[in-house]
């Protein structure tokens, strides 16, 4: 999963942990309705990992302060969140937990990083 305009609304980066947008009422609601969705994921058995173009420090401030946050820390099983091109942080996302490429589907609201992914791994992620 990526962050950013994903998991939340806005670029924290940018906005700020109060700037973002998540919350129960609109417009944060349907971020924290797909985090619930996600979380439903992960108690079926799902892995749950990140992969963000992001600051690590910024995106766990989220984690631990944000009051919106569905998504805990626990849920996450790994994580890549840097300024590293997303196909190569896939592949060692992949590595790490001991997984098929096949294994991953990749969401963001990228359509740049989508297609980078694409065309790096035309056959082995399934994109959203």
């Amino acid at each position: 999963l990526d962050c950013d305009n994903v998991l939340w609304g806005g670029v924290v980066g940018e906005d700020g942990i109060s700037g973002i947008q998540l919350a129960a009422e609109h417009p944060g609601s349907s971020y924290r309705e797909f985090q619930q969705e996600v979380v439903n994921l992960y108690h079926r058995g799902v892995i749950i990992a990140l992969c963000s173009k992001n600051n690590a420090d910024d995106v766990w401030e989220v984690f631990r302060e944000h009051p919106g946050m569905v998504i805990q820390e626990d849920h996450i099983a790994a994580s890549e969140i840097n300024w590293d091109d997303k196909a190569s942080n896939l592949r060692k996302l992949a590595d790490r937990l001991n997984i098929g490429l096949d294994s991953l589907v990749f969401v963001d609201d990228s359509e740049h990083e989508i297609a980078l992914v694409a065309r790096e791994l035309p056959e082995d992620i399934r994109r959203r």
